[in-house]
């Protein structure tokens, strides 16, 4: 029974709405002029928590009180921002500015009617400050309630980095080339030197690309654990009807490759499926599974890989939700999409070899279908169908 009770309790960590991943552009002008455009849960911010930990009902209940609370709040966060981000020029900080700051108007129109908002809800704001003249780096901090940030350097003679950023993790250096009293010494040089260092110039590219990919990989684990638990039971709900590793591997393959699909197709602008299907439909996938568990006394059917393959382009849409609205360049989504799909990989792969050390020995018993697979599944199915409903009510 403690299977039960880890599904029991993947379960009640998760909220109706998917968290969301705040996206920021840092961008460095050749006369040191900073810029900083970052679009993030706004509601969960003013309420100063995490976007993966707030529930629903704190965000509702901001929507719909009284104005005055929602503009005292915002006024705190904008503050909040500015003194806790931390950009940093050689190790020196960088005051920063705030330019704007998502109104109380704005969230209110973004919102619709507070009581049914789809969540998350996210704005932009912006901030500027001056790196100095001759910097050799900078790097920048977000304040860790923000959670995860995916930030993006553009800088003078570059090309964008893109890094993915931990709760209030700084970024590495990035290198700064041609700002003012650098530049005139070094724009003479750059053509001459791009055309016989174009090796090096490609490799910088590749380390870039593969340096993105790798922060994806991070991001791709962290989304099924610990901030997955939906896609957490749907794997679970394949482990409990499938005795062996080779076809369990089939399935969660063919889960992989339509997720894969999906995710790249939706985060490319291909298909624009609204949230509002995509989150309900992924936990009807959860309820699916679970119920044919319980009916499927025969163990897994010959169309199971199909019907895992075709559950996976539903899940592959939620996951293009997480990456949605990160203003990556575009030389870098492969990157991203690449590093994201191995790491969801790998996240699933874990969750199965957690079940399979915990449950192996006794999967070949008379009793563990009568006292896993069955309560397990009605669990797996009920959690669903309330997710099912809380998605579908906003």
């Amino acid at each position: 029974m403690a299977f039960v009770g880890a599904v029991a309790l993947a379960a009640g960590v998760a909220s109706a709405h998917p968290a969301s991943i705040a996206g920021a552009v840092v961008d460095v002008a050749s006369g040191g002029e900073t810029t900083l455009r970052m679009r993030f849960d706004v509601p969960a911010f003013a309420l100063n928590e995490t976007p993966a930990r707030i529930g629903d009902g704190a965000m509702r209940e901001l929507l719909t009180g009284p104005v005055a609370e929602l503009e005292r709040l915002l006024a705190d966060a904008g503050m909040r921002f500015v003194t806790l981000t931390g950009l940093e020029a050689d190790g020196v900080a960088v005051p920063l500015t705030l330019g704007a700051f998502p109104t109380s108007a704005e969230v209110r129109a973004a919102a619709g009617d507070g009581s049914a908002a789809r969540l998350p809800i996210r704005l932009e704001l912006a901030a500027a400050g001056r790196v100095p003249a001759g910097a050799g780096v900078v790097t920048i901090s977000f304040p860790a309630v923000l959670g995860d940030v995916v930030v993006t350097f553009e800088t003078p003679g570059a090309e964008a980095t893109v890094f993915s950023l931990r709760d209030g993790e700084r970024s590495p250096e990035v290198r700064l080339g041609l700002l003012a009293g650098v530049a005139a010494s070094t724009a003479s040089d750059r053509e001459p030197e791009r055309a016989v260092g174009g090796g090096a110039a490609r490799g910088g590219e590749t380390a870039s690309w593969a340096r993105t990919a790798w922060g994806f990989v991070g991001m791709g684990v962290v989304h099924i654990v610990p901030r997955g638990p939906d896609h957490v039971l749907f794997v679970l709900g394949l482990f409990l009807l499938t005795p062996a590793w080779r076809p369990l591997l089939g399935q969660v393959t063919a889960f992989t490759v339509a997720h894969s699909i999906s995710l790249a197709l939706a985060h490319l602008g291909v298909i624009r499926p609204p949230p509002a299907v995509v989150e309900p439909l992924i936990a009807a996938s959860i309820v699916m599974v679970g119920v044919e568990n319980v009916l499927g006394r025969g163990g897994p059917r010959r169309w199971r890989p199909a019907l895992v393959f075709a559950l996976g382009l539903v899940h592959g849409l939620g996951f293009a939700g997480v990456l949605g609205e990160l203003s990556l360049p575009a030389g870098m989504t492969s990157a991203a999409l690449v590093g994201f799909n191995v790491g969801v990989e790998a996240g699933q792969l874990a969750v199965l070899g957690g079940a399979f050390a915990l449950l192996g020995p006794w999967r070949e018993r008379p009793w563990y279908r009568a006292r896993i697979v069955v309560p397990a599944s009605l669990l797996i199915a009920a959690v669903g169908a309330v997710w099912t409903v809380q998605r579908i009510a906003g």
